[in-house]
């Protein structure tokens, strides 16, 4: 379990990214040129209409995710080879953006959870009296009938091995 200060501390992380406001044109533009800068030039046809359709895509987008998508480390140039295209990025961006609100879900929930403190442990009675439940048993147990013993094999053949192991074969 984490203590409340953790739990403080990602819940205004998350809360800081989530009301970081969307990227700028001029932003954009810088996002575009640093995730084409890291893939080779002849990878692209029209390397203008692209950066201007990647720019378009950055400007919906907060600064922060946008930063991310062109770290090497973590964005997008570590998972893929070739220079993504515009729907690749939109992808991406959209599944951050989705992970950033379900950790700002989780971490509210965990607060409140803490805030609520442990849940009772319900008590759960039994369906049946153990005693009625042994007197049952008792008898079930007196109505079966007897076993009858096993007589033993009278020619001594174990027929539980298979017939050329027991030749010796």
């Amino acid at each position: 379990m984490y203590g409340r200060d953790e739990i403080q501390i990602a819940m205004e992380a998350v809360q800081a990214i989530i009301a970081e406001p969307e990227a700028t044109p001029t932003q954009a533009v810088e996002f575009a040129r640093a995730l084409m800068g890291q893939y080779r030039a002849r990878d692209f046809v029209d390397v203008e209409t692209f950066a201007s359709s990647l720019s378009s895509v950055f400007q919906h987008y907060r600064r922060s995710l946008c930063r991310l998508a062109v770290d090497p480390m973590v964005g997008l140039p570590s998972e893929v080879k070739f220079a993504p295209s515009v729907q690749e990025v939109k992808e991406w961006l959209d599944r951050e953006t989705g992970r950033l609100e379900y950790y700002r879900w989780r971490t509210a929930q965990v607060q409140q959870m803490q805030l609520a403190g442990p849940k009772p442990v319900p008590q759960v009675e039994p369906r049946v009296d153990p005693k009625r439940a042994a007197e049952i048993l008792a008898a079930v147990v007196e109505s079966l009938p007897p076993s009858r013993p096993r007589k033993p094999n009278p020619t001594g053949i174990d027929h539980s091995i298979p017939y050329p192991i027991m030749k010796g074969e």
